[in-house]
């Protein structure tokens, strides 16, 4: 491009404009075609150098040839929501259709993925990961203390903040980052999973038979939980993160960036903290002094003192209040239970893939497109279970009688027996001791008897815990002694390092049921086994089938990350497509005062082709509450919870959505106005609810007691959205304002809003008193509010504020009542719709299942609120919704809708994560890019469009200042282009937003100078003048339009003339004189 020429050159080189193709082309400017967004990237491989389960090995030459096409560029998508319904959100209760094909939407933004690969190369990394897991992790089905049957579940709220620190102390926080861990387990004992909630089986024992315990252990434990230390102050972005990633950029893409030093310092520092954390588990075990349940009362115990969250409600509901509530008269989960899954997303910028834990199936109950079953995620026993097995085979085949190799397996064997002979012995003459210690005391008179068969069952635990620790001491010595730091152990300790991992993994099971007295995790971390310990041995037939293995495995785990980063890094956004609202077309001129280009400029009412976007960034948000009342129908809801919608946490979370510098500095404002209104007081509120109800049947199987429906229909109530809110907008008192008059839908929709909700509160005011408490101050308060709300509408025009309605309905009916058949909340367009039901065991399933089971409503819609007020306020979709670019179609996956956040399905979150509030910043930043980008290629189109002329050169030097303006704006736009660009790679999308009102100020007047010149060039070429003043603005015509004038008043006169002359001469008078 040639525009840098322009600040210097006078343009009196004639014959060089004259060769050029076009005016833009002189000037050098072009159209833009895209612009990429830098994401940062990084991935984190643990457990995959030899250190993890099944001694999985991959080098980073291999990492980069199978994760270097994640790094790549992907146009971002839109989607719109007004063509989205419940089939294909995916969220209702009957067949998902998967995908559609919508209708073009393009962006010019282009998301470039930059990547990395994270090295950490220890095996103490993932040996404490494997520790964490081990701590936080108990029995999904309660067993008898030291059984060890059946899965485990992993505390996933403690294991999340590990994650944290972890993530944290790497200096990665402020990146994406897709953790990939393969801890050691045993094909042979059960796996575990992650989970938020309890189990049904946790649930049923709490609330019977555990609830005593539970109130005991509160009582005695005092102590809190242990808290985790600050994390290490020496990551990549501690002390100078612009610089220092600026320059990592500068590298080639897809590098390797190695923190095992960081990750050696972070395993000093989280080792302590664990080893509080067992301790106070362990504490909490040994306070409970029932056999039965009692790593669930303790889960349970420290649930109920977080104090806060939905978990924490439902078991006070559960156990203090009337936990018949809590049921649903369909078989659904409890509120206080959720899925079991392999992988999660947290509330900071990480994504996290356990190759080693379980899953459970989720996603719609009647299937369709997306849905998770247990081998969507690939195992690393699935895939190289088999060739370990036949490697030890092989082993096996290649001893000799005689050799080193025989000699040493005859050793072992010889040493466990043994041992196995003595610990049995002891163990047993211990027992038999304690049976008669039970008899002399069931003998003494008035004695209690004694339950035998309950303490043979404890007894028959605490043997095969012996037993099995006394066979891990063993393999322990004996790889001391001749395996460990051997470069090329004997073979035989590749079949120890499989014997110790089945043995830890049976004992870790036994740990969760409650307390081990065994080291499961020594100072060695078990990496004892010598140097290549588990590589391949036998014939080219097995290692030709390792590689294909290895070959299968890492495309289906290259399809994992690539889903993750579609669906939850970098989602499609949703957008609105209605009359009157979209893309806002470059701006037209005002009425110009004095010397052209000096008028205000000012947007255009109608839309641009095809193009709608999100909501536009707004300096001040504010968030019109509308909390509305039901006092008929009225059922006794006895102060149960669930009953009341929380207002403040619902503002508590909106407000971590207020857009801020990495700094802190603020550059967004949310204000909240709360309105109490009843609908047996409001004629025009109880008119739209009631025009808006509809009745519906819906297939789902029903456990209500003396019902026997075929087929399990039922019927149900709802709300028409739409319905609703055109009466709501409209109002039944007041006019809605004109569409001609709304600068946008967005402000006509919350001035019309303003128009109808508020003059029926001033009429319940001043009319009587709607048992609310609404006074004539109250009233005037009402009216000043509303001149605030006019005022503010004004500033929406100037893009200044904006106004998003909430409203909440607070049903008593006897009958659930949801929003288009099967939402709690619900956003249309810029209005979000929330429904709070009293009758909550009469709504019916999510469409959700998990395990079998379908999944029950929360007790409260805070978590539907939330992610409406994320549609609403920047287009920000479900991480299930995705966008395939090949097949232009919407498509469905439900892999990661997972984790504690209020998109999740799987789990109950009521709060948003850093990557949702990112989605938010970026969106307004793409909003922004696509219209200045589609504003300066309009102009660029007018300026492609004038052909140099000798009359245009002599127009462009008279007026060189309007001209150099130009391209000044025009540079301007690109400078701010560069900056949002480069502070995204920060994702510091709050200082990125100051950027948002230069793009628009300078797009616009580049716009409209070129469009000015695009019109005076046109009026040169139909006057054919030599000059034309840009002052005066058309001088020349003036003595075009004099000598026309004269010369039609000339030829007026010739052709009047002699009519008029005619008419004197006819006079009598005239003809008198004459004579």
């Amino acid at each position: 491009m040639r525009k840098h020429r322009i600040h210097s050159s006078d343009f009196s080189n004639r014959e060089e404009f004259l060769q050029s193709d076009s005016l833009a082309d002189y000037v050098g400017l072009e159209r833009v075609d895209a612009i990429h967004m830098p994401v940062p990237l990084n991935f984190v491989f643990l457990g995959f150098d030899g250190d993890g389960h099944l001694d999985v090995t991959y080098t980073t030459a291999q990492l980069q040839g199978w994760f270097g096409h994640l790094d790549h560029v992907l146009p971002h998508a839109r989607i719109e929501l007004s063509e989205l319904s419940c089939a294909e959100d995916g969220y209702c209760a009957g067949l998902v259709h998967g995908s559609y094909r919508p209708k073009a939407l393009h962006s010019y933004v282009h998301l470039n993925f930059t990547c990395q690969v994270v090295a950490i190369k220890r095996r103490s990394v993932i040996a404490t990961f494997e520790r964490a897991i081990h701590i936080f992790s108990r029995p999904v089905v309660l067993t008898v203390h030291g059984e060890a049957t059946g899965a485990a579940q992993v505390d996933a709220t403690k294991f999340e903040a590990f994650v944290d620190h972890f993530v944290a102390s790497l200096g990665l926080e402020f990146q994406y980052t897709q953790i990939v861990i393969n801890p050691v387990w045993s094909p042979m004992v059960p796996n575990y999973g992650y989970r938020v909630g309890l189990s049904a089986s946790e649930i049923d024992h709490i609330g019977k038979a555990g609830k005593e315990q539970l109130m005991r252990l509160l009582a005695d434990l005092r102590d809190d939980e242990p808290a985790l230390p600050p994390p290490i102050q020496k990551g990549m972005w501690r002390d100078s993160r612009w610089t220092i990633f600026v320059a990592q950029s500068a590298d080639a893409k897809f590098s390797v960036n190695d923190l095992t030093g960081a990750s050696e310092e972070w395993v000093q520092l989280i080792d302590p903290y664990l080893k509080r954390e067992d301790d106070h588990r362990n504490r909490q075990l040994k306070a409970s002094l029932e056999p039965t349940g009692t790593a669930a009362v303790v889960q349970a115990a420290r649930v109920l003192k977080r104090l806060t969250g939905p978990l924490t409600s439902a078991l006070r509901e559960e156990l203090f209040g009337q936990p018949e509530k809590l049921l649903s008269k369909f078989r659904t989960m409890h509120p206080a239970e959720d899925c079991v899954v392999g992988n999660w997303v947290g509330r900071k910028r990480w994504m996290l893939l356990d190759l080693t834990a379980g899953t459970s199936d989720w996603g719609p109950a009647t299937g369709g497109e997306g849905v998770v079953t247990k081998n969507t995620i690939p195992r690393v026993d699935d895939y190289f279970g088999s060739l370990a097995r036949d490697q030890r085979v092989e082993r096996a085949k290649g001893r000799v009688e005689g050799d080193q190799e025989m000699t040493l397996h005859e050793e072992l064997k010889a040493e466990r027996s043994a041992t196995m002979a003595s610990t049995s012995n002891s163990e047993y003459q211990g027992f038999m001791l304690q049976k008669q210690a039970w008899e002399a005391a069931a003998a003494a008179p008035g004695a209690p008897p004694v339950d035998t068969q309950r303490a043979m069952e404890l007894w028959g635990a605490k043997y095969r815990e012996a037993l099995a620790r006394a066979e891990l001491d063993t393999y322990e010595r004996f790889a001391l002694r001749h395996c460990n730091k051997q470069v090329n152990p004997v073979t035989l300790c590749a079949d120890i390092k499989q014997d110790v991992a089945g043995l830890r993994a049976k004992l870790s099971k036994i740990a969760a049921a409650g307390v081990l007295t065994t080291e499961l995790f020594p100072k060695h971390n078990w990496d004892i086994f010598g140097l290549g310990a588990g590589a391949w041995a036998g014939d080219s037939r097995a290692n030709e089938k390792g590689r294909v293995q290895h070959d299968y495995f890492m495309a289906e785990l290259a399809s994992l990350l690539s889903r993750g980063l579609r669906h939850v890094i970098a989602p499609p956004s949703g957008v609105w497509r209605s009359e009157g609202r979209g893309f806002v077309p470059p701006l037209s001129p005002s009425p110009s005062k004095g010397q052209g280009g000096g008028g205000r400029v000012r947007p255009t009412a109608q839309t641009y082709g095809s193009r709608s976007v999100a909501g536009p960034f707004s300096k001040l948000v504010t968030f019109e509450i509308y909390h509305v009342w039901e006092n008929k129908h009225a059922v006794d809801t006895g102060g149960g919870l669930g009953n009341h919608f929380d207002v403040d946490a619902f503002q508590q979370q909106v407000m971590t959505l207020r857009l801020a510098a990495k700094t802190g500095a603020a550059h967004q404002r949310f204000e909240f106005k709360m309105r109490h209104l009843n609908i047996a007081d409001d004629p025009s509120l109880a008119a739209a609810f009631a025009v808006s109800l509809r009745s519906s049947s819906h297939e789902v199987v029903s456990t209500e007691e003396g019902t026997e429906e075929p087929e399990g229909v039922t019927e149900s109530l709802s709300i028409d959205s739409r319905e609703l809110v055109h009466h709501l907008r409209n109002g039944m008192l007041a006019k809605a304002t004109p569409p001609s008059a709304r600068a946008s839908e967005r402000t006509a929709s919350s001035a019309s809003f303003a128009q109808g909700i508020l003059p029926s509160l001033l009429a319940a005011a001043g009319s009587s008193d709607s048992g609310l408490g609404i006074s004539t101050y109250a009233a005037r308060a009402a009216a000043n509010e509303m001149e605030r709300n006019r005022a503010r509408a004004e500033a929406e025009k100037e893009g200044e504020g904006m106004t998003i309605p909430v409203v909440i309905l607070q049903l008593n009916r006897k009958q659930a009542i949801l929003i288009d058949e099967h939402y709690n909340g619900r956003a249309v367009d810029d209005v979000v719709l929330v429904v709070m039901n009293a009758a909550r065991e009469d709504e019916h399933p999510t469409g959700m299942m998990c395990n079998g089971a379908l999944q029950s409503r929360p007790l409260s819609p805070l978590r539907d609120a939330l992610a409406a007020v994320l549609q609403a306020l920047g287009g920000v979709l479900p991480p299930h919704i995705g966008y395939n670019p090949g097949r232009k179609q919407v498509t469905h996956d439900w892999l990661w809708s997972v984790g504690a956040h209020a998109l999740s399905v799987t789990s109950m979150g009521v709060e948003y994560s850093d990557m949702q509030r990112d989605a938010v910043g970026r969106s307004y930043l793409l909003d922004a890019l696509d219209l200045s980008v589609e504003t300066v290629n309009r102009g660029v189109a007018l300026l492609a469009a004038q052909r140099p002329t000798h009359a245009l050169h002599r127009h462009i030097m008279n007026s060189q200042a309007t001209f150099k303006t130009m391209i000044k704006h025009h540079s301007a736009t690109l400078e701010a282009w560069k900056a949002v660009v480069t502070l995204s790679l920060t994702l510091d999308y709050g200082k990125a937003a100051e950027q948002i009102r230069t793009l628009r100020f300078n797009s616009e007047l580049f716009y409209s100078h070129a469009e000015r010149l695009s019109t005076t060039n046109e009026h040169l070429h139909c006057l054919g003048r030599a000059s034309l003043s840009s002052d005066e603005g058309s001088p020349l015509i003036r003595p075009l339009l004099y000598t026309s004038a004269a010369l039609a008043l000339g030829a007026a006169v010739y052709a009047v003339s002699p009519l008029v002359m005619g008419a004197v001469f006819k006079r009598p008078g005239n003809q008198r004189r004459l004579i």
